[in-house]
């Protein structure tokens, strides 16, 4: 299941007994899972990205198709 950001915003990360802070092994893990989300986030954005900029191509062909004089 990918990470969301609710799951980013409600993520409880476990204390350490001797000192204040986060367990690093936890945090880590955690920052992975952030990483991977993202960069499949990037992807999915560049492919869609991608696909727009096809079909604007493809969208102004056809006009330019409409608009030419038949026999011209």
């Amino acid at each position: 299941m990918p990470l969301t950001a609710d799951d980013v915003l409600n993520k409880k990360l476990p204390t350490t007994r001797f000192r204040e802070g986060y367990g690093q092994e936890a945090v880590d893990e955690f920052l992975d899972e952030v990483i991977a989300a993202m960069r499949s986030l990037e992807n999915e954005l560049a492919s869609a990205k991608a696909r727009v900029a096809r079909l604007e191509r493809a969208n102004a062909r056809l006009r330019g198709q409409a608009g030419a004089t038949p026999g011209a």
